[in-house]
């Protein structure tokens, strides 16, 4: 199920920059090309400036880390812009400092069936100490960003399998940490009529691994091309009425199935990452389905980050 917001495929066309005041968003878009070719979009040429309805000067160089550029918002007044991290060809990250405050920007590319997603996270910041995180353990593991091994079309090598099964291991991890620090009340408001609260979030997780990935694997491992269906989330999520039921036992589901999950990739090597396969009625290999696996996963850690972020400090409803 998408549960981000989607912009055209052709061109830049997503909403300018809130205000410093605005709560944190998250917004997706998809692209017809390869996260490559979308990488070279976001640090050369007039992609930033575009997005944040700024005037920056022209850089035809790729943006780098440290580097910093000075320029006006939409209204005319100062902008500097901060490049904290970029890591090709998945990850840049932003600080914002104008007139409305200071803002952290993190803008994640991810390979998809369609050619690219790029996922913006965005929010205000109390001042230069302050972290993108808001200083909590539970944001900052789920918006930890996949490493450049992993932002592929296909995990290939036996690094690229050792980090995927950590980044893997790293989303149960988090939501264990969710299970100790929501109340059982918490995390059923929605952020739109159409997006998925935290608790719908949990209980997707849950049933992906459950019916998806814990299922996969085995048979990957077991079988000669292996047909491998899909799994209808939207489906799902009708039939199972997840925004009305308790939300402790999916996550609880969640870990359980993914240590399944991660029991199977600890018998996979990279050899193994070359196995034919069809997967919801698509040629792919192992290593293919993996890169999937962690694209799902990079995009749900994103969506529950946001909503995680402005569920604390509220009181249990």
């Amino acid at each position: 199920m998408n549960t981000m917001r989607t912009a055209p495929t052709t061109g830049p066309a997503m909403p300018v920059l809130p205000a410093a005041s605005a709560p944190l968003q998250l917004l997706c878009s998809r692209f017809d090309a390869p996260p490559d070719t979308v990488w070279q979009r976001l640090v050369a040429g007039p992609f930033i400036a575009e997005y944040l309805g700024a005037r920056l000067p022209r850089h035809d160089a790729p943006l780098r880390s440290g580097q910093a550029l000075q320029g006006a918002d939409a209204q005319g007044r100062a902008l500097r812009l901060t490049v904290t991290e970029a890591s090709a060809p998945c990850s840049l990250s932003l600080r914002l400092e104008g007139a409305d405050g200071a803002q952290a920007l993190r803008l994640c590319i991810e390979p998809c069936a369609q050619g690219s997603r790029l996922t913006v996270l965005h929010e205000p910041v109390e001042g230069p100490d302050h972290d993108e995180a808001g200083g909590d353990a539970i944001a900052r593991l789920l918006r930890a960003p996949l490493p450049a091994v992993l932002a592929a079309d296909r995990i290939a090598s036996a690094e690229g399998l050792q980090r995927a099964r950590a980044y893997l291991a790293d989303s149960a991890a988090a939501v264990a940490q969710l299970l100790a620090a929501m109340a059982p009340r918490q995390g059923y408001r929605k952020p739109a009529a159409d997006r998925f609260s935290l608790v719908e979030q949990l209980w997707h997780l849950a049933d992906v691994e459950e019916f998806g990935w814990a299922r996969r694997w085995p048979r990957v491992l077991q079988e000669e091309r292996p047909r491998l269906p899909g799994v209808d989330g939207d489906r799902l999520a009708r039939e199972r009425r997840y925004q009305q039921r308790p939300w402790r036992a999916a996550a609880r589901r969640f870990i359980a199935q993914r240590r399944r999950s991660l029991a199977a990739l600890a018998r996979l090597d990279a050899a193994m990452l070359e196995r034919r396969l069809l997967f919801s009625g698509r040629a792919a290999d192992a290593g293919t389905l993996l890169a999937a696996m962690l694209a799902h996963d990079h995009e749900h850690r994103l969506e529950m980050a946001a909503l995680w972020t402005a569920e604390r400090g509220r009181d249990e409803p």
